[in-house]
């Protein structure tokens, strides 16, 4: 309570400064404070008591994505870090839980983000791209389509005593990080059917996300009615 207490003030301000805006679309502000402190709340929950149960719907995987993006848009350009996106729209649409997914991708850019600003790279950069993989490994399991996403840096990389350890709870090569973050998101592309896999030397650094591609039986089914 002594943080979900604070957290629903800061909710509640923000629908109240979002209905006095005399502008429309500085809402997109206010939408982020508000979203932002209902993610808060549920990593809380996650934290302290049972985990909720993913609510998955077939979606475009690029929506949680560009979520990212515009939530941490401001934060990269104040550290001077450009961004490339490299999407692959043949990807069909995935059954996910954009929240929950949203959250695995943010922790991945804001620790490719802060790889960047403790080591002080030159021209820092980060990648987003997807791709879809065919005959691909999930774990030990050979999928015939993967969707891949993979958050690339161009930081100075993972330390090799950490490599092995990386995904544990309170491992983490910040100093004063917790090491949550990365547990957090492999625990999510769990839920998922997924995998989080890495690698890392100096000068690059790339994190991916691999989950299988599930057809969506209702828009098949929906296409051969259509058809006969």
């Amino acid at each position: 309570h002594e943080i979900k207490n604070p957290l629903s003030g800061i909710r509640g301000a923000a629908q109240l400064l979002s209905q006095k805006l005399p502008e429309g679309h500085l809402n997109e502000y206010t939408n982020i404070i508000i979203n932002q402190t209902d993610r808060l709340s549920s990593l809380v929950d996650n934290m302290l008591g049972p985990r909720r149960k993913p609510s998955f719907k077939f979606e475009n995987i690029h929506i949680p994505i560009e979520s990212v993006c515009t939530l941490i848009r401001q934060e990269l350009k104040d550290e001077g870090i450009t961004v490339f996106k490299d999407f692959d729209p043949s990807i069909p649409e995935l059954s996910i839980d954009s929240y929950l997914l949203e959250q695995g991708i943010l922790n991945l850019v804001r620790n490719a983000k802060e790889s960047l600003v403790e080591s002080a790279t030159l021209s820092p950069k980060i990648e987003i791209i997807t791709r879809v993989l065919h005959n691909a490994f999930i774990g030990d399991v050979k999928k015939s389509t993967v969707c891949k996403i993979s958050i690339k840096d161009n930081g100075p990389g993972i330390p090799d005593k950490i490599k092995e350890s990386i995904f544990f709870p309170m491992i983490s090569g910040k100093e004063g990080g917790t090491g949550l973050g990365l547990s957090i998101t492999q625990g999510i592309i769990s839920q998922h059917k997924g995998t989080v896999q890495f690698k890392s030397s100096h000068g690059e650094t790339d994190f991916s996300i691999l989950m299988p591609i599930e057809k969506n039986k209702t828009q098949f089914n929906k296409l051969r009615i259509v058809n006969g």
